[in-house]
């Protein structure tokens, strides 16, 4: 056992302090050092209000039957070396109580089982701070071995911890709660809630910890971290595990958490949870932000922020009725947004998600939502915003995901770019699509009613992606990607002659025109059967018009409807043995365009219902079938090479051959 030392002026103003000292009724004003089990530790009092704890070696660890500070009152802890640390144990039965100032030179670990106050009148200053009330093994300790254990106790800070020197502030017990100021500018701050806790402190201060136990017994309720106040810092972390429902949240922030400083904007926040929900209504705000809830919901009506840098959020549920941003300044690219549920991830009316520049010049970011195995909903009246600069750059992109269910109930969802930059990529990629008229009525459901923190997906009637078109239309976009896992159904007029979007529908089944869809002098690309299986085709009873724009159309087989690119090119491609190009055999033309190439896995029209088309000149492959083609004015044969026959006809106008070869006749007329 190490000898304890105190000075004899410490042993004189003992007294003193105990009688002048009322704040804590009998509980002591400064600390009582009872013990020194490893090193050396010493004490002494200047005056009756200051306690000096002095150090003598590196991972000292001293005993205390009550570790207080009251409110006027300091006590420093001074190592003889700056950036030692020092254990220190409480083994009475009572809660630590700093109302006063606590200061030191050093790391200071503070352990009290039965739990640690910092009051609204305390500051603390120092380069490291470990508050606890789980507690650790002076070998662990002495080893560095930063394990700690225990499941009493809770830690609340309604003062001021300030850290110095790029150190770090950690609170690690059941239940950490913050109302006060945590600040470590170019450092790190850390509140964790677990009942086994491994920490590690690294050579160029950098922490990470790791729950291995969760908190479990009676309910609690509440949250197990809890911030109304400021946590700022270059890295924040938050980490909370729990069993059994002990607790209604796992992270509840009304408060402000930012990562960052004046001198570095490079913020750091990782959020960790699991057992309980994440609440946010007040402000998240790092370069890089980073939210995990393993088994429940992210729930923010608050702000989650980063400047032109990274949010990642990942949980089993994503309700959004705040605002998530990663906007740019001046100059920059926005940032990337990546919002990925298990089950639910719903963007509520009023919300905004921003990757956007803010100023003239700039470009936008990108954003997803992704629901892996249940539904994504962006209700009528949320913002999803990539847009560029006012007067430069181009717009992000923007997906949108889920693997039963996606509804599209938003006008505001797009990016916007200045004359001659791109506008939005937008992906809308669910199980099936179908467009048509009403169908982004409101939804039925109500999602606050349907959608808890712990609620698995079950089929709420959406019906895979049902879309009107004035919704795709509203899109400020450079190109609309449609992408359904099953099948694309277009049974409304789409007509985008007036923004200026490219299209493309990819589909693993089939791809359904059964309406008009028309841009103006952008391309158009449809592609069936994406996941090649041979069952995937595109059919028409409707039009395609590119008015200019390119047409490409690819499938496991294509049967045509009109089809017009004016000025421009069309490209029809089957991708399956035996499966044909043909139309529908109502004998009018089925495809305007300058150049029109033809690549067919069998045949390409037939002896009785030829393929009608109004083109300048002609491309042709059928590995194993024959072509028949009606051109209704002069054309130009760049390149026909089939299995068996070729039989070609104009209307009006010469016929011109550059090279056939056919596996069979030649008939050109």
């Amino acid at each position: 056992m190490k000898k304890v030392t105190k000075s004899p002026l410490t042993v004189l103003l003992a007294v003193a302090v105990f009688l002048n000292y009322s704040g804590f009724g009998y509980a002591q004003a400064l600390p009582e050092l009872t013990n020194v089990t490893e090193g050396s530790i010493t004490t002494n009092q200047p005056n009756a209000t200051t306690l000096d704890i002095n150090v003598h070696q590196n991972r000292s660890v001293g005993e205390y039957a009550s570790f207080n500070v009251g409110s006027g009152y300091t006590a420093n802890v001074n190592h003889d070396v700056a950036g030692w640390s020092s254990l220190h144990r409480v083994t009475g039965d009572v809660r630590s109580d700093i109302m006063g100032n606590l200061t030191s030179n050093g790391q200071v670990f503070l352990i009290n089982p039965n739990g640690i106050l910092f009051g609204v009148g305390a500051v603390l200053d120092m380069p490291g701070l470990v508050a606890s009330t789980l507690n650790i093994s002076d070998a662990d300790f002495v080893s560095g071995n930063l394990a700690f254990q225990g499941a009493s106790g809770s830690i609340e800070n309604r003062g001021r911890i300030s850290i110095r020197n790029g150190g770090y502030a950690v609170l690690l017990a059941p239940e950490v709660r913050n109302s006060g100021a945590i600040v470590a500018d170019l450092g790190k701050a850390a509140l964790v809630s677990g009942e086994a806790v491994a920490l590690n402190l690294d050579d160029n201060g950098d922490i990470s910890v790791v729950v291995s136990e969760g908190v479990q017994g009676d309910l609690k309720g509440g949250a197990a971290i809890e911030n109304t106040g400021t946590i700022q810092a270059q890295k924040v972390i938050l980490t909370a595990k729990s069993l059994n429902k002990v607790f209604d949240q796992a992270v509840n922030n009304t408060g402000l958490i930012q990562a960052g400083s004046l001198v570095s904007d490079n913020g750091v926040i990782e959020l960790v949870a699991e057992g309980a929900a994440v609440q946010n209504s007040g402000t998240i705000s790092g370069k890089a932000v980073s939210i995990s809830v393993a088994d429940s919901a992210l729930i923010n009506n608050g702000a989650i922020i980063s400047n032109g840098g990274l949010i990642d959020v990942a949980a089993k549920n994503i309700i959004n009725a705040g605002r998530i941003a990663a906007n740019a300044l001046e100059r920059a690219r926005a940032g990337i947004i990546n919002l990925i549920a298990r089950e639910f991830n719903i963007a509520k009316s009023g919300s905004s998600v921003e990757a956007r520049a803010t100023g003239l010049d700039g470009q936008g970011g990108s954003v997803t939502f992704r629901a892996d195995n249940g539904a994504t909903i962006i209700e009528e009246g949320a913002v999803v915003d990539v847009s560029g600069g006012l007067a430069s750059g181009d717009a992000g992109s923007i997906e949108l995901s889920a693997g039963e269910e996606l509804g599209i109930y938003s006008t505001n969802v797009g990016g916007n770019a200045a004359a001659g930059y791109k506008k939005a990529a937008i992906l809308l990629d669910p199980r099936d699509i179908k467009i048509q008229d009403g169908g982004a009525g409101a939804p039925t459901n109500d999602w606050d009613d349907l959608v808890t923190a712990d609620e698995a997906y079950a089929d709420h009637g959406i019906l895979d992606l049902l879309i009107d078109a004035d919704v795709l239309v509203a899109m400020i976009s450079d190109e609309i990607w449609l992408q359904a896992t099953r099948d694309i159904l277009l049974l409304e007029d789409l007509d985008l002659s007036t923004n200026s979007n490219a299209v493309r529908f990819e589909a693993d089944r089939h791809i359904r025109i059964n309406a008009n869809l028309t841009t103006n002098n952008r391309d158009i690309r449809l592609t069936a059967d994406a996941s090649p299986d041979g069952i995937g085709n595109i059919q028409m009873s409707g039009s395609i018009n590119s008015n200019g724009g390119d047409i490409f159309l690819e499938g496991a087989g294509v049967q045509l409807g009109s089809v017009d690119a004016g000025a421009g090119d069309v490209a029809v491609t089957t991708t399956w043995l035996a499966t044909d190009i043909n139309d529908d055999g109502n004998n009018l033309t089925v495809v305007s365009a300058d150049t029109l190439t033809l690549n067919s896995a069998d045949e390409i029209g037939t002896n009785l219902n030829r393929l009608d088309t109004s083109v300048n000149t002609l491309n042709a492959t059928a590995a194993s079938g024959s072509v028949y083609l009606e051109n209704d004015k002069a054309l130009t044969v760049s390149s026909v090479n089939v299995g068996a026959d070729v039989n070609l006809t104009t209307l009006l106008g010469d016929l011109s051959v550059d090279s056939i070869i056919a596996g069979d006749d030649v008939v050109l007329t």
